[in-house]
């Protein structure tokens, strides 16, 4: 990640872990999403999202998209789907906020509609169909995501890179091998994925402990311990600043003691 940009502390290693998720969400009950929120223009977000759409499973990158579009991307497609300028849009549809609402459980991520077609004018009452928006999603906005959505985050805080920063350029990226071996990885470890409920640090509580659920076995599984090991302790980030508060690179929920990154071969992970 940090080859191509720059990332806020311990970022890398939550987005290594995000992506693996990506994989396997359908064994779960939850899904993790990623916010990512800039201060300002060309902090990284929009490359960030690049670099994710090559790693993640089965990307569907949108700089708008209306509530139809959304679940009906969602049924047909299982994606992982990746909002960019959410900030140009998103504040003024309360009906597309709360789908992405609803959307990160199994089972409260339906939508009901009438569906209007030539046969339903003939057979009498237009029947109700169901569309399913649960899936993995990235929002990424310049300024602050809804609260409500950003609460069903993982949060990341972008800065603009510093002059003594350099990153590579992003002809540069092929992530074929690394789908790859996501994909293997977790059909592998199918049966231990759906099953596992690992022991989560004590400071993370409700919603929080939801989403880090769905992450937090992959760390086991790095360090050569077993998915449902008590992890190390976490440390929890100062609350969400106010809005006019400068940024800071780390402010959000992270773990205190992350192993390196996930290897480039994930089957060394098992």
């Amino acid at each position: 990640m940090r080859r191509f940009v720059v990332l806020p502390r311990w970022a890398q290693e939550t987005l290594a872990l995000w992506v693996l998720h990506t994989y396997a969400f359908e064994l779960r009950d939850v899904t993790a999403y990623l916010g990512i929120e800039s201060p300002e223009k060309r902090c990284g977000k929009t490359t960030l999202l690049t670099v994710l759409t090559e790693l993640v499973n089965r990307p569907v990158i949108a700089a708008n998209i209306s509530p139809p579009a959304l679940f009906r991307v969602i049924e047909q497609t299982r994606p992982t789907l990746l909002i960019d300028e959410a900030d140009t849009f998103l504040s003024a549809k309360d009906e597309l906020r709360g789908i992405l609402n609803s959307g990160y459980t199994r089972k409260t991520a339906y939508v009901l509609r009438v569906f209007r077609g030539p046969a339903s004018r003939r057979l009498g009452p237009s029947p109700i169909v169901r569309f399913s928006c649960w899936c993995p999603k990235v929002l990424a906005a310049i300024g602050r995501l809804p609260e409500t959505l950003a609460d069903r985050c993982i949060m990341l805080r972008m800065q603009r890179k510093t002059p003594g920063e350099q990153c590579e350029r992003l002809r540069n990226l092929d992530a074929n091998h690394l789908r790859r071996r996501c994909a293997r990885f977790v059909l592998d470890h199918r049966a231990d994925i759906a099953s596992v409920h690992p022991t989560l640090p004590a400071g993370l509580n409700d919603r929080a402990a939801d989403i880090w659920d769905r992450c937090w076995p992959w760390r086991n599984w790095r360090e050569g311990r077993g998915p449902s090991t008590p992890a190390k302790p976490l440390s929890l980030s100062p609350p969400r600043p106010p809005k006019t508060a400068p940024r800071q690179r780390s402010s959000w929920i992270f773990p205190s003691s992350l192993p390196p990154p996930i290897p480039t071969d994930c089957s060394a992970a098992r």
